[in-house]
């Protein structure tokens, strides 16, 4: 910003409201006040919409509607949490990626030195890789996310949860509402017609099986094993290559040379490829088809160390 003669540079305080005292951001901007050159924010990570999707990403503060992209720095408190409110390091995981990639300076850097955790931070990462993903809406706060639902139906899913477990498709307010209510964090994402999905189970950088999952009851979305889908082994060799191109880089982006890759194919026309989730280690000794992704981890492991 330009006052007068004078640059002003925006500084964003971005702090929790559960801060037990420590770091309170409304009393550290209040120490900068006194700074001409400075003007500053201060904003809650309870009150931040996060918006992830191919081809726009953005986080928001609902209050002032202040784009966190808009600051020349932030300086983010409080994110640092154990328990059941470890979600908010992912949170700030989620955060500094989106930073990082928009070219904003933050303190401190050591937020994306971290591993993700849950499915917040992975959309955010697939949506910056460049992969097509589902629209997703996420918020600390279940008001502001429940206030962003329009385009019914959608899916309502825990970010931290998996098998299938906490993920529901919400045909209306009062649906949402109902399962809002549950002692968990959701995101929001938007429902994609399809007929089953694939689980790409990668070692070594590389995809080495294709299982594609399709639900067997009508009365269900989920494609989920555990949630007594079946189960058919594909060769990677018939994979799209784009797709076997994509799971590369992905592993290779996330540094994972183990992962489980989940993508649907729509079936609305469209031909869209779209990525759902990357499990950081797919399930080797359970679940469906043990033996060969055994028999496959093995092979890979002699193939790397005698390279």
């Amino acid at each position: 910003e330009v006052n007068g003669d004078r640059i002003v540079k925006k500084i964003i305080l971005l702090g929790s409201r559960d801060n037990q005292g420590k770091n309170d951001v409304t009393k550290l901007a209040a120490a900068l006040a006194g700074k001409e050159q400075l003007s500053v924010q201060t904003v809650y990570l309870e009150d931040l919409l996060f918006e992830i999707g191919s081809k726009k990403q953005s986080i928001t503060d609902t209050k002032s509607q202040l784009y966190l992209a808009k600051a020349d720095l932030v300086l983010v408190f409080n994110w640092y949490k154990s328990g059941a409110k470890s979600f908010y390091r992912d949170a700030a995981f989620t955060i500094g990626l989106y930073l990082k990639n928009r070219g904003v300076d933050f303190w401190n850097q050591e937020m994306v030195s971290q591993r993700s955790t849950t499915k917040l931070s992975a959309m955010m990462q697939l949506a910056l890789l460049g992969h097509d993903v589902p629209e997703t809406t996420f918020a600390l706060d279940p008001k502001v996310l429940a206030g962003q639902a329009s385009a019914f139906p959608l899916i309502l899913k825990s970010i931290s949860a998996s098998r299938g477990r906490l993920n529901f498709l919400v045909k209306d307010q009062a649906e949402l509402a109902e399962h809002l209510g549950a002692s968990d964090h959701f995101m929001l994402q938007e429902y994609i017609p399809n007929d089953g999905d694939f689980r790409i189970v990668c070692f070594g950088d590389e995809p080495k099986l294709a299982i594609y999952r399709q639900r067997t009851s009508a009365n269900t979305h989920l494609n989920n094993t555990s949630q007594g889908a079946k189960a058919t082994l594909q060769e990677v060799s018939k994979l799209d290559p784009k797709v076997v191109s994509a799971c590369k880089q992905i592993c290779r982006e996330m540094g994972r040379q183990m992962a489980g890759i989940d993508f649907i194919e729509a079936n609305d026309g469209s031909s869209r490829q779209v990525y759902l989730e990357v499990n950081a280690i797919p399930q080797l000794t359970s679940g469906s088809f043990v033996d060969e992704k055994l028999q496959a981890l093995g092979i890979t492991i002699e193939e790397y160390l005698t390279r």
